[in-house]
């Protein structure tokens, strides 16, 4: 697939730098990636709701990834596209107007248009495989099983920690989706507290610091709204997944070449 254009660090593509980004982690300042006169990428801080949900903070004074836009750009004017769950960091859609946001997400039916995420798995994976089990909607009462599609491809294999760091491409957008193929391949993404096992997740935490639900909103492939331009906006791991990654007895961010995917500097001299 050819991107006539590629954003990963706001329109002018600024670099990030680390502290920058410890910042943004935990001043909970979010990251442009993109932005025009009619709509914004961010890279949301994994840890971070959408929006308010009475369900999820049951009274709880939280920071919301709207609400700080709309603060940071002074302009109340911000319209949700599409989600990212709260623990899941990486590219997420905004709009400046109603009529964008319907736009945008016609956009994202498209067949062109493309998702890829970031998973640390437990176990061994295939090289290569599709999980196109149905999945019922959580939100639905009647619990109506509907179509769903993740492509995976394994990046990475660790063998004494048996984990995979894997690339997800989902070609639906069911609730969890992502989350639940792999778990219902025994392949659970690590630090997920709804569908994973907690004694692996604990052990991670305790032994190697895991901060959260290993799932990463990597890139999307979108065709602009208005000027039909098909581009591809990046959001590398952030750092928080990253110091856990090297944290591991058997990783090495020298001697992986696949690592290239994740789109992070490694210390002063090796730009990945």
């Amino acid at each position: 697939m050819a991107f006539a254009g590629s954003f990963g660090a706001g329109k002018r593509g600024a670099k990030r730098g680390a502290k920058h980004e410890v910042c943004s982690a935990a001043c909970g300042r979010i990251e442009v990636l993109y932005e025009d006169e009619w709509m914004l990428a961010v890279d949301k801080p994994g840890s971070m709701l959408m929006h308010r949900n009475i369900k999820l903070t049951r009274g709880k004074e939280e920071k919301y990834v709207i609400d700080e836009l709309k603060k940071q750009q002074n302009d109340k004017e911000i319209y949700v596209v599409h989600r990212l769950d709260r623990a899941t960091s990486g590219v997420v859609l905004f709009a400046r107007s109603p009529e964008v946001v319907t736009e945008l997400q016609r956009m994202l039916s498209l067949e062109e248009a493309q998702k890829t995420y970031l998973a640390l798995v437990r176990g061994f994976t295939p090289e290569q495989w599709v999980n196109d089990n149905p999945l019922t909607d959580h939100d639905s009462k009647k619990k109506v099983r509907r179509t769903a599609n993740t492509s995976f491809e394994r990046l990475l294999t660790l063998q004494a920690s048996r984990l995979s760091l894997v690339r997800a491409t989902p070609k639906t957008g069911r609730t969890n989706q992502i989350r639940r193929h792999l778990a219902g391949d025994r392949n659970h993404i690590i630090g997920d507290v709804k569908y994973g096992k907690g004694r692996d997740n604990q052990f991670m935490r305790d032994r190697y610091g895991l901060p959260r639900l290993f799932l990463h909103a990597r890139r999307l492939t979108i065709r602009h709204p208005r000027t039909s331009e098909l581009m591809t906006i990046e959001a590398p791991l952030p750092l928080d997944l990253f110091d856990f990654l090297a944290a591991l007895p058997d990783f090495s961010a020298y001697t992986h070449p696949p690592i290239t995917d994740l789109g992070v500097s490694i210390g002063k001299h090796v730009s990945l």
